[in-house]
């Protein structure tokens, strides 16, 4: 029996990250600072020095902000300027009909 060997092709595609990537300003940082100073203050030394995890440093502050304050938390990146360039990549990639996918590990309702 004989095999027959497909060639797959590859398409490209981008992924990029939307936070400080997407936008010129790093926006889910900023946002915590805004509405957790207190918090930020005491929990993000210690997430740079690897005492406490991201995940547990985030979980910590994003708990602390009240949900009354979701909608303002969530249009605070509203006003936030975006990457210069970053409009001609994407006619760019459209006009290459390459897809452009945005990642985050921020809250959906921001990017």
């Amino acid at each position: 029996m004989s095999e027959t060997l497909t060639q797959v092709t590859a398409k490209p595609a981008v992924f990029c990250d939307f936070d400080g990537t997407i936008t010129a300003v790093e926006t889910f940082a900023g946002m915590m600072k805004t509405f957790a100073p207190q918090l930020c203050a005491e929990l993000l030394p210690q997430l740079y020095e690897k005492k406490i995890t991201l995940r547990e440093g985030v979980r910590q502050i994003l708990e602390s902000i009240p949900s009354s304050q979701y909608e303002a938390a969530i249009a605070f990146a509203d006003d936030k300027p975006i990457r210069p360039g970053l409009a001609e990549f994407i006619d760019f990639l459209d006009s290459q009909q390459i897809p452009f996918h945005v990642v985050s590990g921020g809250l959906k309702g921001m990017v």
